[in-house]
């Protein structure tokens, strides 16, 4: 998919059908937690966190990326939204921030051991 950029700006965030927060600098662990508590990180998937993020709009075609913002900027930026986008947004942290339930006993923060068996008759040197 290729990102359109359109020669006007595109409308106010509270009129856009679709909004995306992207994640970046994902942290794990000690370094998460203190990220949290500091301000500067925001929760992601119960185990970790990122400490920097990009909001996407998507109106039809039209894409409107916002620059990779630290979490501070990106709280200097939420506050020059609309109340229904600010809203939207929230939803869409908290969204993020929801720990994964394992699924099939698989748990998303736990290692996995798989392996492939190529059983085909050109892996036998045949």
């Amino acid at each position: 998919m290729g990102v359109v950029r359109p020669k006007t700006d595109l409308p106010t965030l509270d009129s856009f059908g679709h909004l995306y927060v992207r994640p970046y600098g994902i942290i794990h662990g000690h370094a998460a937690k203190t990220a949290i508590d500091a301000g500067r990180g925001l929760p992601l998937a119960g185990h970790a966190a990122f400490t920097a993020c990009q909001v996407i709009r998507r109106k039809g075609k039209a894409i409107k990326l916002e620059n990779v913002m630290t979490i501070e900027a990106f709280f200097q930026w939420r506050q020059k939204i609309g109340s229904v986008s600010n809203s939207r947004i929230q939803e869409l942290l908290t969204n993020l921030g929801r720990e994964r339930v394992a699924i099939g006993g698989i748990s998303f923060f736990e290692p996995v051991i798989a392996g492939v068996v190529n059983v085909t008759p050109d892996s036998f040197g045949g």
